[in-house]
């Protein structure tokens, strides 16, 4: 199938336009600051110089030294480009150099530079390059212009100005400025002291060096020229020119008293640099005492282990001292078969340390992951890895544990030579609820009085008690047995309870109300639900859980509606081997008798129960039984009732022809309040009968109605069989 590049080119624009809105965004002052800048030039784009690292609107470093050492010729240039995003393309990006003489402006270099970054802010785009430039750089004021050549032909640009050369400047150097100026009372330090020239090419200066003479106590000062031997020295002059630098070694020499870890200040060198100038005049550039902050570390150390257990949140620095393990700070493993944990390990001495490891703990098959390779215990420490002066080395430990381990120590020992060992002990435990239930219900049986009732019962949740828990995410979820036909509703949650997790709040400590309604009852089932409690923490996943068990019975009260066969009616469903049987003898087949055990003799219905005459005239809803009519008893209620009707007729009639004679003028219709002729029913309209009433073998009493309906006994009213 061909592809619409039409719409493929408009989702990839859509896929840009998404993925830049969530570029670095800077903030609201930042925003203010690229507007002032705004309002105060009609330029396109607004440049910024700056030392790598710094953000755009930093102080900016506008004054530099020609020939510093390289990492100090990087410059940092930041470019901000008004509604510029994601979706604008960059062909080119250029850099031109205007040189400021004093009569004419020069364009000192012209390049492109291919290597930049972009980042969006809420009104733009910042573009930043960086930029190293020569050390033959001329000494003096400078331009830099700025244009963006966009793929589209358009282009933007922008300058800085007062960007400044120095023409002479001096840099000291300090151990390569490492920043690691460490002494140690086991073995004399020698630090290496360099003064650079980084004025321009044409610049030079004298520098002179001479020993200070200052004393200390817990130890002494030797100087030294680089690369002469052992020779001291007490003061010389040197010309230095630009680029050009002078070393010398400064000894540091330890005495009694030295103590580790602490800070030390030395000042060993008396240092004047002297610039001269045209016309023989002297510009002093620097005159005084250097001074050097040390500082002292012992010569072996403990080693220091940062451990940490990803899944579970477990972070921990372990040293000489941390051997203590409080009851709180156990690691729950959840049910996990394994552990993975990442070492960081430090060498805090003044000398170089080999590490190896001890495995205390039979838990399970341990590994060692380092550089890539995956190590036994005993590989690893065959390597003979060596940790340097104040350095670390990384490894990550996999180590295989019991899904339900308890209360056990999980120890690595880690030793910088014999006498140096930390040990790293996390004590691991399955789960924190032992014997604790986090969730109950003070019912466990709930008895159904009808079909349609609800029941409320309360839900105790209570994990509180685990909030002090140092390493256990206390987060949890309700969940209930999805069975067809009933429905839970968590009332304090406002939320349904199904087989899909409802998350409570954290460290909950509560009494629910949980509503329980069912739809379809078998009335000879016990309905078994389970009401669940999941632990879900953020980082892991976790196989505690707590339930309930509730059973739920439907039990109606006798008097209710009676159990009806498939079919509807009130027959008995017999088996096929009895269904022409007549067991009572009372002429009515097994199959169609509801009163399988009447009386011999007795009279029967058409259902055959037996036929009981009672008395008509008492309270027929408050009595269990009614007399039936006879067949003649039927014809003769009928008959009166006709008459009774005839003679009502005759006498209503009698009475308005009587009437009328004494009402002139008559009117020739009919009023509106004359009765309209009976039917030829002589019973219409009239309350039904009882003619026939009976109670049947199980117990529920019947009636045959003069209107021809079939009523049952409820236990409280006379109802039309059928309904409830």
């Amino acid at each position: 199938m061909k592809k619409n590049k039409p719409v493929v080119a408009v989702l990839s624009l859509v896929f840009l336009f998404i993925f830049s809105s969530f570029q670095f965004t800077l903030s609201d002052s930042l925003d203010d600051y690229i507007n002032a800048k705004l309002s105060n030039t009609d330029e396109e784009l607004i440049i910024e110089i700056h030392k790598p690292g710094a953000n755009f609107g930093d102080d900016q470093e506008l004054v530099w030294s020609p020939n510093n050492i390289t990492e100090h010729r990087e410059m940092q240039i930041s470019i901000f480009a008004l509604h510029f995003n994601q979706l604008n393309q960059i062909d080119t990006l250029n850099l031109k150099w205007i040189f400021h003489s004093e009569n004419i402006d020069i364009t000192y270099s012209e390049f492109n530079i291919t290597d930049y970054t972009r980042n969006s802010t809420n009104n733009g785009m910042i573009v930043t390059a960086l930029f190293t430039y020569d050390e033959e750089t001329w000494s003096g004021n400078y331009t830099l212009v700025v244009q963006l050549n966009l793929s589209d032909g358009s282009s933007l640009s922008g300058s800085s100005e007062q960007i400044i050369f120095k023409e002479h400047d001096f840099l000291l150097i300090m151990n390569e400025n490492t920043g690691d100026n460490f002494v140690c009372s086991c073995s004399q330090t020698n630090f290496n002291l360099t003064i650079l020239n980084s004025g321009s090419s044409e610049s030079s200066f004298s520098l002179t060096i001479a020993y200070s003479y200052v004393e200390y106590k817990e130890f002494s000062i030797e100087i030294q020229e680089a690369g002469s031997g052992d020779d001291e020295i007490t003061e010389e002059t040197i010309a230095l020119s630009g680029g050009e630098s002078h070393s010398v070694i400064i000894k540091f020499v330890p005495a009694n008293g030295i103590l580790p870890n602490r800070h030390y200040t030395i000042r060993p060198l008396d240092v004047n640099i002297i610039y001269e100038a045209d016309g023989d005049e002297n510009i002093e550039l620097f005159d005084g005492i250097l001074s050097f902050k040390l500082f002292s570390l012992p010569e072996y150390s403990q080693p220091e282990a940062m451990v940490k257990i990803i899944d579970y949140n477990y972070e921990n620095m372990f040293s000489a001292n941390s051997s203590y393990i409080g009851d709180n700070e156990t690691v729950y493993t959840l049910g996990a078969e394994h552990l993975f944990l990442e070492y960081d390990v430090h060498n805090l001495g003044y000398k170089n340390a080999k590490i190896n490891l001890n495995y205390s703990t039979n838990l399970g098959n341990i590994k060692i992951l380092y550089n890539g390779l995956n190590l036994t215990l005993t590989e690893f420490n065959e390597m003979s890895n060596t940790i340097q002066q104040r350095g670390k080395i990384t490894f990550q430990v996999f180590v295989e544990i019991d899904p339900e381990i308890e209360n056990t120590l999980f120890e690595l020992d880690i030793k910088f030579a014999a006498a140096y060992v930390t040990n790293t002990a996390i004590r691991l435990s399955y789960s924190p609820l032992e014997r604790n239930d986090i969730i109950s219900s003070t019912i466990s049986n709930v008895v159904f009085e009808s079909i349609d009732e609800v029941r409320v019962i309360p839900l105790k949740i209570d994990t509180s008690f685990l909030d002090n828990l140092t390493y256990f995410e206390n987060k949890w979820s309700l969940s209930c047995s999805n069975v067809d036909g009933f429905m839970i509703v968590i009332i304090g949650l406002q939320s349904p309870c199904n087989g899909d997790n409802t998350s409570l709040p954290d460290n909950v400590n509560a009494t629910y109300d949980i509503e329980i309604s069912v739809e379809n009852w078998n009335p000879t089932q016990i309905i078994d639900i389970q009401i669940s409690l999941y632990h879900e923490p953020s980082f892991t996943l976790s196989s505690l859980s707590q339930r309930v068990n509730i059973s739920l019975k439907l039990e109606i009260q006798e008097g209710n509606d009676p159990v009806s066969n498939e079919t509807g009616d009130n027959n008995t469903i017999i088996d096929e081997d009895e269904r022409d049987l007549d067991v009572d003898n009372d002429g009515i087949l097994d199959s169609q008798d509801n009163c399988l055990n009447t009386k011999p003799d007795a009279i029967v219905d058409s259902f055959g129960c037996e036929v009981v005459v009672q008395d008509t005239s008492g309270d027929t809803e408050n009595s269990d039984s009614i007399a039936v009519k006879s067949d003649e008893n039927e014809f003769l209620s009928y008959a009166i009732f006709s008459v009774i009707a005839i003679i009502a007729i005759v006498m209503l009639q009698f009475y308005r022809l009587k009437k009328s004679k004494h009402e002139q003028p008559i009117s020739s219709t009919v009023n509106e309040d004359t009765p309209l002729p009976l039917s030829n029913t002589p019973y219409q309209g009239l309350k039904p009968v009882v003619l026939q009433q009976w109670t049947d073998a199980n117990g529920y009493s019947w009636r045959q109605m003069s209107d021809e309906k079939i009523m049952w006994w409820n236990g409280t009213d006379w109802i039309p069989y059928g309904k409830n």
